[in-house]
């Protein structure tokens, strides 16, 4: 296991969820530069009404709820289906995060099943990073996790491709390499790939062709855009924020890859220490070993 990569993917998942809360699920690309620019560290969502009560340095739903996934893990040194689908139950019952609509749904269908919603958004891999954590983590329990809220066969296929290329840049491999070696996965996940491979325009402009929604036939393609556009880890953030529409999704699996690349020791400290939640994540990361 390679610790310092784990918890870079980690830490740097919550900060691409974090770096997006501002303008996350603003569409008009103008309002975001003329409310944000320049972005260059977190934001305030005082424009949009998803998230109130959050401020700079906060997650969005996801990130809260991969936050809960981390601390659960961290708590009882293991992942237990049974035990996170109780503990997300009782946590967006009670909680004031956004409620979307694969939530709303899921909610329901887990009171007599292990499986919820039949959503394809890239929110539901998104809380994935701290499963990385476990040395015997499996990818079949990667898409366990997944279906408590988002089933479709699609993402399903996605996230596999995801957990695939990120055990390969753990294992050294560059970011590059590993979507070459797993993108004919998939006949949409190669002909995603090869065009964004392709593609010159502006990262904002090519995402706004793209889609900027939630649904990963759209999530998917942006992000790998990003990937083969901007090398650093930073800049694709800021890029990905201002892109517009379900940044966050893309934000956290955008941080997986390069967290995963870069690990810790390299993610920007200021980014880092700027995550409200930061002695939280850093507590359950000591209780995992790391």
């Amino acid at each position: 296991m390679n610790k310092e990569k784990i918890k870079g993917l980690i830490f740097a998942s919550f900060i691409g969820d974090a770096m997006a809360l501002g303008p996350h699920w603003i569409y008009d690309t103008d309002k975001i530069q003329e409310h944000y620019a320049p972005i260059t560290t977190y934001t305030e969502p005082n424009h949009t009404d998803y998230h109130p009560n959050k401020k700079a340095g906060d997650f969005t739903h996801y990130g809260d709820q991969s936050l809960l996934l981390l601390n659960s893990i961290a708590e009882h040194k293991k992942f237990s289906l049974a035990v996170f689908k109780k503990e997300w139950l009782d946590f967006v019952a009670k909680d004031t995060i956004y409620i979307d609509h694969a939530t709303k749904k899921s909610m329901q269908l887990l009171e007599n099943s292990n499986k919820g919603s039949d959503s394809n958004e890239l929110g539901g891999f998104a809380r994935s990073a701290p499963l990385f954590a476990l040395d015997d983590i499996d990818e079949e329990t990667i898409l366990n996790q997944i279906q408590l809220t988002h089933t479709d066969p699609q993402l399903i296929m996605i996230s596999r491709f995801f957990i695939r290329v990120l055990k390969e840049i753990i294992n050294g491999e560059s970011i590059e390499k590993s979507l070459l070696m797993h993108k004919d996965l998939d006949s949409f996940i190669a002909e995603a790939y090869s065009d964004a491979l392709s593609n010159t325009k502006d990262v904002v402009t090519l995402i706004k062709e793209i889609g900027q929604s939630c649904p990963s036939p759209f999530a998917l393609p942006a992000v790998l855009t990003i990937v083969f556009n901007e090398t650093d880890f930073q800049s694709a953030l800021i890029k990905n924020a201002y892109a517009g529409g379900d940044s966050a999704a893309r934000g956290m699996v955008l941080g997986m890859l390069y967290g995963a690349r870069d690990g810790f020791k390299h993610l920007p400290k200021e980014l880092l220490h700027g995550l409200n939640a930061y002695s939280s994540i850093e507590a359950s990361m000591e209780k995992l070993g790391f």
